[in-house]
């Protein structure tokens, strides 16, 4: 499954979906997406990682340093629907607590 980003304003939040894989090859963009998208008045970054069907050491590398952008800029980080696959890779590096994690399910 390849990789892809859609990204929503709603208020003073920026909704991040991301959907397929995300490894070596697309962590950079999504960072680099991910840093630029959340200048200006956004007080609150999400990331919903519903469609995620796995993440490597990069890709969580890209979280972390978005979560450390939205702290140093005082903005919240929030990961939502974090797919099995994923929360498994974050419980493996230990991450599971450093990030603001929501499931919302309709």
């Amino acid at each position: 499954m390849s990789f892809s980003m859609k990204i929503q304003e709603e208020q003073k939040s920026i909704i991040i979906k991301l959907q397929g894989e995300i490894d070596l090859y697309d962590s950079l963009d999504f960072k680099d997406s991910l840093l630029l998208d959340c200048n200006g008045n956004t007080k609150e970054v999400i990331v919903d990682l519903s469609q995620v069907s796995s993440i490597d050491s990069s890709g969580v590398a890209s979280l972390i340093e978005g979560l450390k952008w939205c702290k140093k800029h005082g903005k919240l980080f929030v990961l939502k629907n974090v797919s099995t696959n994923v929360m498994s890779v974050l419980s493996l590096f230990k991450l599971k607590t450093a990030f603001k994690i929501i499931s919302i399910h309709p």
